[in-house]
């Protein structure tokens, strides 16, 4: 796009393409702030029972 003098044009276009990338796996990202918020709990409750 540069060799057709739009930079601007290269610079949204990239800044889009990486915009989509961070946010296409928005799933994974909830699983794992899920999965680390358990392992917490886990760990929590093994340790409390170990405690007893």
């Amino acid at each position: 796009m540069t060799a057709w003098r739009a930079p601007k044009l290269a610079w949204a276009v990239s800044g889009a393409v990486i915009f989509a990338l961070n946010f296409s796996d928005i799933g994974g990202m909830i699983a794992k702030q899920i999965d680390k918020r358990d392992k917490k709990k886990i760990m929590a409750i093994l340790i409390s029972s170990l405690q007893r």
